[in-house]
């Protein structure tokens, strides 16, 4: 779906529209459950798989298959927003009140009230109890995320404080555990739960920059002064900061329908 908007955004092809609703309500519909976060894996039918009622040993080996991903499902309302935004989907509802349900989700279950950031993985151990966390450490794309959705989120919904005091205390954490600011850019994960990663590489595999990137320049585009002279600055940063304000603004529209 994020490739697919983006493609969009540059090439208005008939079929690709097509595609990218479909997948777009693919993942609002069916992968996104009635509590707020993403299932992971389905069998063929769409079914999602799951080993939450199998014996211990079993779901233990399996969590990988249906534990709760904090990082991914925030990550994903910000991903539905824009889809739904780039497809110009008028006052749609459903899925600005999906994505708000994955971030509060989130927020309830996922965050760490002592020193700030969100943890990796929770599960359900039983369809109606409280979500666990199973995996207490924070790697950094997921707090680079949880800038960008919460601060969007806080503009979208300027009366729940609680989207704009989560940004700062995330920021704040990012701040302390994740950014290495004697040698630069950022440690695999929060130094807060897993120490060691300040002498680790930072370089890996799935250490994709456009996390922290697209999240820090959403960030700053959000942030800067609509007051400001949009001559003073770059051409690129003056598309992106019209881009910003109307992305906003038609879903603050969005929310008046509510």
């Amino acid at each position: 779906m994020e490739a697919f908007t983006e493609f969009y955004n540059v090439y208005k092809s008939d079929l690709l529209k097509e595609r990218l609703t479909e997948m777009l309500f693919l993942i609002r519909d069916v992968i996104t459950t009635e509590k707020g976060y993403l299932q992971l894996f389905f069998d063929e039918k769409w079914e999602p798989i799951s080993f939450r009622n199998s014996p211990k040993d079993i779901r233990e080996k399996n969590y990988g298959l249906d534990h709760v991903s904090f990082g991914h499902d925030y990550e994903t309302a910000f991903l539905m927003l824009e889809a739904s935004h780039v497809l110009k989907l008028d006052n749609d509802i459903k899925t600005l009140q999906v994505a708000k349900k994955m971030v509060d989700h989130a927020i309830e279950n996922g965050w760490d009230e002592n020193n700030g950031g969100f943890y990796d993985e929770g599960y359900y151990f039983e369809n109606d109890g409280k979500c666990k966390i199973i995996k207490n450490t924070k790697t950094w794309w997921a707090q680079a995320e949880a800038l960008n959705i919460y601060l969007t989120m806080s503009q979208i919904f300027p009366q729940e404080k609680k989207y704009l005091e989560i940004f700062f205390k995330e920021w704040e954490y990012v701040k302390n555990y994740l950014i290495d600011h004697e040698n630069g850019d950022w440690y695999w994960g929060g130094i807060d739960r897993e120490p060691f990663n300040k002498t680790e590489p930072k370089g890996k595999i799935w250490k994709g920059t456009y996390h922290n990137g697209r999240s820090l320049m959403n960030c700053i585009s959000i942030l800067a002064d609509n007051k400001y002279s949009l001559n003073n600055i770059s051409e690129g940063f003056k598309r992106k900061k019209i881009e910003t304000n109307n992305f906003i603004n038609h879903w603050k529209k969005v929310v008046e329908k509510l």
